[in-house]
């Protein structure tokens, strides 16, 4: 059986039973040359033409299932994580490698070994890849209780998309007694860079702690190149409306509306 005999057959033509299986035999005795061959990339698709379900992987030398290069080609024509050997799903040499050829990032966390996903070098890495923040729908929930983790993601996040919504978009996977930490929440605003789109998503309790707000009006100052989006979005009138008597805090509110934020208009 030689490739020819498929003629110019095209994903989604169809073959019959008996050059689909013998085409099976074919790809089972390729060696490695052949595997990472692109004259077979086509030929490989022809099978994904016949059954959307079809594993190639399943098929290759068994002793071609953990090869980083032969698998990385391969994905070109089937990309999905869930087929691949085990061992490749905890390998975090191939996952990196997957980053780079551009594989979905969310697609291969959502398969990974758990180790994977709880190994924050990785997923930050992965953040540049083509899925950018979705792939946080697929790291280890533990992470949203790891303080140091979040500081790390806002601030790559926000030199990644220079965001102003970052904070705004992750505010509700951080895990809510962090919300409630008026100490972490602030290092979390100004790790983001202000990226929040509005007070009223902050936690009740943080919005009437005279201490936490005071602290973040007067960070704001320190931050004069945020100030004009800030003074549009950050909607002061969602802190407590008790708090907002508070002489301190609204000698402090005039201060950044009179004096700070038309200096740099």
């Amino acid at each position: 059986m030689e490739l020819y005999e498929y003629g110019p057959l095209e994903y989604g033509d169809s073959i019959n039973k008996k050059l689909y299986n013998e085409g099976l035999k074919l790809i089972k005795g390729m060696n490695k040359s052949e595997l990472l061959s692109y004259d077979y990339l086509d030929f490989f698709e022809l099978f994904y033409g016949q059954d959307e379900k079809f594993n190639i992987f399943k098929y290759i030398n068994p002793k071609f299932k953990v090869d980083h290069d032969v698998n990385l080609n391969l994905m070109q024509t089937s990309s999905d994580f869930y087929y691949l050997h085990k061992s490749l799903k905890k390998d975090k040499v191939f996952f990196l490698k997957c980053i780079e050829k551009k594989f979905s990032a969310n697609i291969l966390l959502k398969y990974s070994h758990q180790e994977i996903k709880k190994d924050i070098p990785l997923i930050i890495h992965a953040l540049h890849g083509t899925d950018g923040m979705e792939v946080f729908n697929e790291i280890d929930k533990s992470l949203w209780k790891n303080q140091d983790f979040i500081i790390l993601i806002l601030s790559t996040c926000n030199n990644i998309w220079s965001d102003h919504g970052i904070l705004e978009i992750l505010i509700d996977k951080i895990n809510i007694e962090l919300k409630k930490d008026p100490e972490f929440m602030l290092r979390a605003i100004q790790s983001s860079n202000y990226s929040i789109e509005s007070l009223d998503r902050l936690d009740k309790g943080l919005r009437k702690n005279k201490k936490f707000i005071l602290s973040l009006l007067k960070s704001l100052e320190s931050h004069p190149h945020t100030s004009k989006w800030l003074q549009e979005n950050i909607k002061l009138q969602a802190i407590n409306k008790n708090l907002l008597k508070d002489e301190e805090i609204k000698k402090q509110i005039n201060r950044l509306k009179n004096e700070i934020w038309p200096m740099y208009h």
